[in-house]
């Protein structure tokens, strides 16, 4: 099996490790990245310029993502920033991979149109993920609720955010996630730098 992650920021290794936790060597993990960054962002959130993710995940790397289509990856996981998602996403699912988006889809809706119906013609799988079915803080919402902890409760509205301070080394402030965001290109969320 050949697995295709196309980013390998603090999003592209946390999928990255999962897949190598889940298959161990019965996957082979390919990359296509623009920036080429060498560290490792731990499961902890934090940056270790010590380590090289490309070694430590025996990932080969390419510059393109034509070159690394050409390597005929079953599966691709779309983890570059959003604003790329959709002509990515159609240009794996052209090269046959069924796909992981990572959330959101995109900063616009332009081009969603065409994803599915290329998705949709072509019989390959496209999924977003964003499920937080679960996420520790929902697990315990629902068992505290189902102790009837809080009473008999009629109506609730959960909600949940976080704060990710972790993301940036307080001695270096080397960027972690978002180093390419903006309000722009994200539609939503925050800019570290």
């Amino acid at each position: 099996m050949r697995a295709l992650m196309i980013g390998l920021g603090s999003i592209g290794q946390r999928h990255t490790r999962d897949l190598r936790t889940l298959l161990g060597g019965d996957v082979e993990i390919i990359a296509y990245r623009a920036r080429g960054l060498k560290h490792i962002v731990t499961p902890a959130l934090y940056m270790d310029s010590g380590r090289n993710v490309e070694n430590e995940y025996s990932i080969r790397v390419f510059a393109s993502l034509d070159e690394a289509l050409a390597e005929k990856p079953e599966m691709a996981f779309v983890c570059n920033p959003n604003s790329l998602h959709i002509p990515v996403a159609i240009a794996c699912i052209r090269a046959g991979c069924d796909l992981f988006l990572e959330k959101p889809l995109s900063n616009s809706l332009d081009g969603t149109d065409q994803l599915i119906k290329t998705a949709a013609d072509r019989q390959r799988i496209a999924m977003v993920g964003f499920q937080l079915r679960f996420h520790p803080c929902l697990r315990t919402l629902a068992e505290t609720i189902q102790s009837a902890a809080l009473g008999n409760l009629k109506m609730g509205c959960p909600r949940i955010s976080s704060w990710s301070s972790r993301l940036l080394t307080p001695s270096s402030k080397q960027r972690c996630w978002g180093s390419r965001a903006t309000w722009q290109t994200t539609g939503v969320g925050q800019t570290f730098g």
